[in-house]
């Protein structure tokens, strides 16, 4: 019944019942004489009202929030689950831990864990950073050399479809209370595929 009165309407039930020295029958004739439109309540909702007022300080009884041991423990192993596999997923935890998502979701949240992505990078080989620095130094050299050095060279980009599947990074997150930075290898050039070739030679497109 409480849930069918607004807390105006509450206070204006009280005004009445007072101003009829408590009598619920003659105060609820006169409630509803003023306010044909609301809801008609109950006798016994005028003194439901004085005590939860005297001895709770609201319209309502507060209800008791429930926080077990169990729960304690539940919302620790969810923590913990994330902090050792923050790449995993709330369904994959779902599953493992028997908890619900929602459930994983709300104790995410009042941990300060987010959803972070991860930034996909290309995947190199030792000798790699080696090769692109001895790249750069000849190619400056060639166009000091040479000022139309860059006109003579083609430069192409691709890209490749391989045998691994896709990595989504949309749906690939990495759980923290601060951001890991986490990075994602690619090492398409290993692996079966073929590729999507683009090249430019000065300003004609090949």
């Amino acid at each position: 019944m409480e849930q069918l009165f607004s807390n105006e309407e509450k206070l204006d039930l009280l005004e009445y019942y007072f101003k009829n020295n408590r009598n619920a029958t003659t105060a609820i004739n006169s409630y509803v004489e003023n306010f044909p439109e609301r809801r008609r309540p109950q006798p016994r909702y005028f003194r439901k009202l004085v005590i939860n007022l005297l001895n709770f300080g609201s319209f309502e009884k507060p209800r008791p929030k429930k926080y077990s041991k169990e729960n304690q423990n539940r919302n620790a192993a969810i923590v913990e689950y994330f902090t050792e596999n923050p790449s995993s997923s709330t369904r994959k935890a779902d599953n493992e831990l028997a908890i619900p998502k929602s459930t994983i979701h709300r104790v995410l949240d009042e941990n300060k864990f987010h959803p972070y992505k991860a930034t996909i990078v290309q995947g190199l080989q030792e000798g790699d950073y080696q090769r692109r620095v001895a790249f750069c130094n000849w190619y400056i050299q060639q166009c000091n050399t040479n000022p139309a050095f860059q006109y003579s060279v083609i430069w192409t980009d691709e890209t490749k479809v391989n045998n691994c599947g896709i990595f989504n990074r949309h749906n690939h997150h990495f759980w923290g209370v601060n951001n890991p930075h986490a990075l994602t290898e690619r090492r398409l050039q290993v692996r079966f595929g073929f590729n999507v070739w683009c090249g430019i030679i000065g300003k004609i497109i090949l």
